[in-house]
């Protein structure tokens, strides 16, 4: 439903800088630098460590790598147990809005767009940048909350201020639908191409549908395609990608 801004779920949660963060304790420290080394294993056992100690960021962190690159269900599970007793007891922002996508999607958890929405607004409250993006989408949609233009607006704008590439593309389709009671094309165009730069799926596909349509930019089809490559190079599973480019082996 929403391919075309390249929204994280659960399973390709990410980690805030927004987000304020414990001080770090040695085995952090040490996790850190086993992430730095590429040594996603050690830092999963050093933040298991750190979590088992008390430091509910840590456990927040261990259920990231749990899931970061093995989707196993049983390693799904425990990161879904360590994102809730962090988010219940700590409040952690990236536990919050971890878990959120998963309420979002039905992973690990039932589906259901009230809790997630209310788990999104609980991290976005900490300055969580992504958080406030989605919960500006869920504003837009209506999903979980009651369809609040001006408040999805105005939620985007802060997580874009908190530099999170997402939300800046959510925002500029704010700009471009006037969901705060006008229309600017050109500012909308602004964001979809930074977004895009900082690596946003999302970003590159609305940069794309602008240069295609010619709204807020000239029109360049050939530029859009090479924009919707860019995205599906990222994510080149996305229903969009199918739409706009055809089957991987035609690309």
């Amino acid at each position: 439903m929403r391919w075309w801004l390249g929204l994280v779920a659960c399973l390709a949660c990410r980690i805030s800088t927004a987000s304020p963060q414990p001080a770090p304790n040695k085995e952090v420290e040490a996790a850190e630098v086993a992430l730095a080394a590429r040594d996603s294993e050690r830092a999963l056992r050093l933040f298991a460590r750190a979590c088992a100690a008390g430091d509910q960021h840590a456990c927040a962190r261990q259920g990231f790598y749990l899931v970061y690159d093995n989707h196993d269900p049983a390693r799904v599970a425990t990161a879904v147990r360590l994102w809730i007793t962090a988010c219940d007891t700590a409040g952690d922002p990236l536990a919050c809005s971890n878990l959120a996508g998963c309420y979002s999607d039905g992973e690990g958890v039932p589906h259901d767009d009230k809790r997630s929405a209310l788990l999104f607004a609980k991290a976005c409250d900490r300055d969580d940048n992504f958080s406030c993006g989605q919960l500006a989408l869920a504003y837009s949609e209506g999903t979980g909350v009651e369809h609040d233009l001006p408040r999805a607006f105005a939620l985007a704008d802060k997580g874009c201020r908190l530099k999170s590439p997402s939300a800046c593309t959510i925002l500029g389709l704010g700009w471009s639908r006037g969901w705060n009671g006008r229309s600017d094309p050109l500012r909308a165009v602004a964001l979809f191409r930074s977004s895009c730069e900082r690596d946003d799926v999302g970003g590159c596909f609305q940069l794309g549908f602008a240069l295609r349509a010619g709204r807020g930019v000239a029109r360049d089809p050939v530029q859009a395609r090479q924009y919707f490559e860019k995205a599906c190079r990222r994510a080149p599973d996305l229903e969009g990608c199918m739409q706009e480019l055809g089957p991987p082996a035609t690309r």
